[in-house]
């Protein structure tokens, strides 16, 4: 599972990359041997005008062939980062359920 973190340049990086390690790691650990390639963006829309303008996208590649890609807006990048992990994560759950009914 290779896992990519891209974050805007900020004081705080080393932290919030930090932050978004765990968060993916928590969240996909248990699809390890089903994802392939784990690739998080966060940008930071508006620059220094504030507002709610974090936007993170998680994409993940899924062994099996397919993807899932996620994404959310939020003023706070920890809880962007947080809710997009998770949603990922339930979406990949959701997406491996639907493949193995299928083979069944």
């Amino acid at each position: 599972m290779n896992l990519t973190i891209q974050l805007p340049h900020a004081p705080d990086a080393d932290a919030l990359h930090d932050h978004a390690d765990r968060a993916l790691r928590f969240a996909l650990t248990r699809f390890s041997t089903a994802v392939s390639d784990i690739r998080l963006r966060l940008v930071d829309e508006n620059g220094p005008r504030g507002g709610a303008d974090q936007r993170c996208r998680v994409h993940v590649a899924l062994r099996e062939g397919g993807s899932v890609s996620v994404e959310g807006v939020d003023s706070d990048p920890r809880a962007v980062i947080t809710h997009v992990s998770a949603r990922a994560a339930r979406t990949v759950a959701r997406r491996l359920s639907r493949s193995r009914d299928a083979r069944a």
